[in-house]
């Protein structure tokens, strides 16, 4: 997606994944039991800071842009390849991972299931990336980057509980765990600070949907899908709503074919 001087993508294996319009806001279809990246790219001409969100939650520190290419080491894109925890120059980082997720618990008859998970909920499968405005600012001893640390926990991840009920059938996980040391800034360089009174200067969002529920929100593409390949076995009672929507979808586009004639009531 683009939003003024900014693009946000997310990729699977290097590529990136189809944007869905759904109701004004950018889409991309989750893949349960895939890696994915995030990678942020500006195009304009001034500092800026900037941080990702996965469904609210912080997952590493700020990294920056330079567009006057001024900084030490200047960029204009970053990648944001998952959760980070640093500490004493050491980096781990859990993957993001779209993760397959249960209906319900044990005993848990607040779930919901099937068509109960149609109506949007725009709180939750949301990536957001925010921008801050940015300042050059020097190196004045050598040291590492700043330390971060957001929760690793694998219970922090969204669950199913809280997740059903707003149409999505994988949630934001943690994947496989990789570990690399810090960069050591050396006194003298210089990079992208932050500005006075950190101001918040934009947010860009795309949500991720399962097919299932871009198919009930009339997605074309997953109307006439008969279920990617990647997919969990689904229910009868799915499988019933995945054939009610594309009977839906083909009469809706009989009817618009279908000449409209004037009825003289007089």
């Amino acid at each position: 997606m683009r939003e003024g001087k900014w693009t946000l993508e997310v990729k699977v294996d290097g590529g990136t994944l189809p944007e869905h319009d759904v109701e004004g806001r950018t889409c991309v279809e989750s893949q349960p039991g895939s890696a994915f990246v995030v990678e942020a790219c500006y195009q304009g001409s001034e500092m800026h800071q900037c941080e990702l969100l996965v469904d609210g939650k912080v997952v590493s520190g700020r990294q920056y842009v330079d567009g006057t290419d001024t900084v030490t080491f200047p960029h204009r894109q970053v990648t944001f390849k998952g959760w980070e925890k640093s500490q004493d120059g050491d980096v781990v980082r859990s993957a993001f991972l779209f993760q397959e997720t249960t209906t319900a618990g044990d005993n848990d008859d607040d779930a919901g299931s099937g068509l109960a998970s149609a109506p949007a909920d725009w709180t939750r499968g949301v990536i957001t990336l925010r921008v801050f405005g940015g300042a050059r600012q020097m190196v004045h001893v050598d040291c590492n980057s700043m330390n971060h640390a957001p929760d690793l926990r694998k219970a922090s991840a969204v669950t199913e509980k809280t997740m059903v009920k707003g149409g999505h059938s994988a949630s934001a996980g943690a994947g496989d765990k990789t570990f690399a040391k810090q960069h050591v800034w050396r006194a003298g360089q210089s990079f992208v600070g932050r500005a006075p009174d950190d101001p918040l200067e934009s947010e860009l969002h795309i949500y991720y949907r399962d097919s299932f529920w871009l198919m009930l929100r009339g997605d074309k593409d997953k109307v006439m899908d008969a279920g990617q390949s990647y997919e969990a076995p689904v229910s009868a009672g799915v499988t019933q709503a995945r054939s009610a929507a594309r009977r839906q979808a083909d009469t809706t586009a009989r009817l618009k074919r279908k000449h409209h004639e004037v009825i003289d009531l007089c």
